[in-house]
């Protein structure tokens, strides 16, 4: 159902930032797109608290994930790039604690 919301050419940006599991190469196309994100959302449970927040200007989504231990993120912020046509172009899946400091 995911894949029918992103462009064909979708990219997923996983950004780690060498603390916690992330893809290490962005992952291009929708079925690929699709899939990455369906194994990431699995990871999240009834427990993860999910905000909507407006972040350097832009609308994005605050997740505060359960302790699945110290290579997991605890907290991520997703934010998705739409083309002209409504699709999902990119998505932005930031999780280095380094990066989230002032969140």
């Amino acid at each position: 159902m995911i894949e029918r919301l992103l462009a064909e050419d979708v990219t997923v940006i996983s950004d780690g930032g060498g603390e916690v599991v992330a893809a290490l190469n962005p992952i291009i196309g929708s079925t690929r797109g699709a899939v990455f994100m369906a194994q990431w959302a699995e990871r999240s449970t009834s427990t993860t608290h999910v905000s909507l927040r407006i972040l350097n200007g832009l609308p994005g989504l605050v997740l505060d994930l359960p302790d699945l231990g110290r290579q997991f993120a605890r907290r991520a912020v997703l934010r998705i790039d739409v083309n002209s046509s409504g699709q999902i172009a990119a998505i932005h899946n930031i999780m280095a604690t380094s990066k989230l400091t002032a969140i």
